[in-house]
């Protein structure tokens, strides 16, 4: 799976749009219905200047063929009489078969009975040419059903472009193997039953019987910007949730080197309540042995330490959320955290009144005072006597329905922000993101976007801008 996700992102970067082919060849129509991952390439000539430096061979092509054929010369020989897509398939991690289509078949006999390949690794039919594992290459002739026609291969491919340079079918049992999918879809199910106020769409995925599989996909634009897509498609029925447009983003400070927007911040309240409560039972535990139990146990003690049940929070916490990230000129690294509420009074009192119990050590002595006061004219809630300043934790009310989060030394962007700030454009997705160089970890820029779909369709959208 590392030498795929390798490739992948190397042909995402070097692939070009489309060039004309005088017949269409469907490389999915010569794959077996249940090969575990199954990749879709157009093949350019214009690879070497990224391909070469990271050790693979000269062109795309030559990479994929010299998997199987220990000749980097019969790269350019078989290319000759082959079409511009290929088709690949993986098990287990690691490259089984390619599939291309012969435009030549009189040069590709003429080709291969000049060579020492053994009939078992690479094989020719009418229009076909098959390199591979034996068994793989033996497979793919049997009879049998086809990718082509798989029904969950079809819905996946539904939710992709036409036009990828590069795309890609994880089946569910790769998925399984890969993700223990079969163990975290169940767990998901069961986390989403913990929500006191459940949607259409979350109904219909409580119901939903499993998984049909991931699809992935990317095509270079002309600008040089690369547009990736991952859809994860789950057999379960219902309608395009409606989702608001975000509004958050007329606080996050146009200085943010990274930021992301959500609904729901309940999402990521129950994990974080287990994460603190018991790490141990999130990160320590292997995946096939995690159960909802740790969850409900420690969302059950957050209710009594808090004071207050799941179905009283869950109306002040299922707002609007936006996150940031920000790197000050000492290169500090700044976090921010807004949240929109349906009322920011409720969630202070409750975070004095969990604060006043949370920082008291096992003898009794206060770690932390906690002190509520205005700051520049907004009720705020600090911990004082905390060891260093700058990351001393502040929550302040910037409106009636927006509390933020931030330390001391952001303090500052945050006030800003509620006065006058960048904005994000508003959109109706599901989550949205976005990084760029501020960071330093990068040139350039990456933005992207989540959206429920119906019917269990889960799409992320991603560009890359270098």
């Amino acid at each position: 799976m590392t030498r795929f996700l390798i490739l992948c992102a190397v042909l995402l970067i070097a692939f070009v749009p489309a060039r004309a082919q005088t017949e269409a060849f469907e490389p999915a129509a010569h794959i077996p219905a249940d090969a575990p991952v199954f990749v879709e390439v157009l093949l350019t000539d214009a690879l070497d200047s990224v391909l070469t430096p990271l050790g693979f061979a000269p062109n795309a092509f030559a990479t994929l063929t010299t998997y199987f054929l220990d000749d980097p010369a019969a790269a350019a020989a078989i290319r000759a009489f082959t079409h511009d897509r290929a088709g690949m398939v993986m098990n287990e991690g690691r490259y089984t078969l390619l599939v291309l289509g012969v435009t030549d078949p009189e040069a590709a006999r003429a080709y291969l009975d000049a060579q020492p390949f053994s009939d078992s690794i690479i094989t020719l039919t009418d229009d076909v040419l098959y390199l591979g594992e034996p068994d793989a290459v033996a497979a793919a002739q049997r009879a049998g059903g086809r990718m082509n026609v798989n029904p969950a291969y079809a819905r996946v491919l539904r939710a992709l472009p036409d036009d990828a340079t590069l795309r890609a079918y994880v089946s569910p049992a790769e998925l399984d193997r890969v993700l223990f999918a079969d163990t975290l879809f169940p767990l998901a199910q069961d986390l989403l039953r913990l929500n006191p106020a459940q949607s259409t769409a979350e109904l219909g995925l409580l119901a939903a019987a499993g998984i049909d599989g991931l699809g992935i996909t990317a095509t270079q634009n002309d600008e040089g910007t690369i547009n990736m897509r991952a859809a994860l498609k789950i057999d379960a029925i219902y309608d395009t949730p409606v989702v608001p447009p975000f509004t958050l983003g007329l606080y996050i400070p146009a200085e943010a080197g990274a930021w992301f927007m959500a609904h729901d911040a309940a999402v990521i309240a129950i994990p974080t309540t287990l994460l603190l409560d018991n790490p141990t039972a999130l990160l320590m535990q292997p995946i096939s042995a995690l159960t909802v139990e740790p969850v409900q146990s420690s969302v059950a003690l957050a209710e009594t330490f808090i004071g207050a049940t799941l179905a009283e929070l869950y109306p002040l916490i299922n707002g609007e959320y936006a996150a940031a990230v920000i790197v000050s000129d000492d290169r500090a690294v700044l976090p921010l955290f807004w949240l929109r509420t349906s009322d920011a009074d409720r969630v202070l009192e409750h975070i004095e009144n969990t604060s006043a119990r949370l920082w008291i050590d096992t003898d009794g002595t206060r770690l932390f005072n906690i002190t509520r006061a205005p700051i520049d004219g907004f009720d705020a809630i600090t911990l004082t006597d905390f060891p260093d300043d700058g990351l001393r934790p502040v929550i302040i009310r910037l409106a009636d329905d927006v509390i933020a989060v931030t330390t001391a030394a952001a303090l500052d962007r945050v006030i800003a922000g509620a006065a006058d700030s960048f904005s994000v454009d508003a959109s109706d997705h599901a989550a949205t993101f976005a990084l760029n160089g501020a960071l330093g970890l990068f040139n350039g820029a990456i933005t992207g976007a989540l959206d429920l779909q119906a019917d269990g369709l889960i799409v992320l959208d991603v560009l890359l801008a270098p």
